[in-house]
C-alpha cells in the first residue's frame, strides 16, 4: 500500500509530536529532580580522642533517617578513625538536608546549602561526597563536594 501525501504528512506529524512529547517529559523530569542528591557520607576523626557522630537526614522537612556512630581516635583501629555512614541516601535520590552533631557542635545543612557548595551543578540529581571532620582541636567541620 502506497501512502498518499496526506497520510505521510500525518504520520510524520505524529512522529514529530511523539518525539517532542518524549523530549519534554525528559526535560521536565531532570528539572523536577534538580535538587535531588545521592550522597556518600564519611566521618573522619583527626583528634586523639574518640568521638560520637550523629547524623539526621531530612527529606521534605521530616526525619528520613537517623544514624549514630562511634569514631575512634586518629590512628586507631577499634573503632576505626574513619567510617563511611551507609544508608538509603546512597542509592535513593531525594531532596535531602542534613543535621550533623559531634563534639558538642551541630551543623545544619539544608538542601539549598548543600547544592550551593557544589561546583557545576545542572538539572537532574547530583552525586555528593560529604566528609564530617573532627579536627585535632576537637572542632567540627563539614566538607561537601561533587563526586567525580
Amino acid at each position: 500500500m502506497v501512502l498518499t501525501t496526506r497520510r505521510r504528512t500525518l504520520a510524520l506529524g505524529a512522529l514529530a509530536g511523539g518525539s517532542l512529547l518524549g523530549t519534554g517529559a525528559y526535560g521536565w523530569s531532570r528539572y523536577a529532580s534538580r535538587n535531588h542528591l545521592d550522597m556518600d557520607i564519611r566521618a573522619v576523626n583527626r583528634s586523639d580522642e574518640p568521638a560520637s557522630v550523629s547524623v539526621l537526614v531530612y527529606e521534605d522537612g521530616a526525619v528520613f533517617y537517623e544514624r549514630d556512630d562511634e569514631i575512634g581516635p586518629a590512628g586507631g583501629e577499634r573503632p576505626p578513625d574513619e567510617r563511611y555512614l551507609g544508608g538509603p541516601w546512597i542509592k535513593r535520590r531525594g531532596a535531602y538536608s542534613l543535621e550533623i552533631s559531634a563534639v558538642g557542635e551541630t551543623v545544619d545543612l539544608p538542601n539549598e546549602a548543600i547544592i550551593d557548595r557544589l561546583t557545576e551543578t545542572g538539572w537532574g540529581p547530583e552525586s555528593v561526597e560529604t566528609d564530617i571532620v573532627i579536627a585535632d582541636d576537637r572542632t567540627l567541620d563539614v566538607v561537601v563536594e561533587s563526586a567525580d
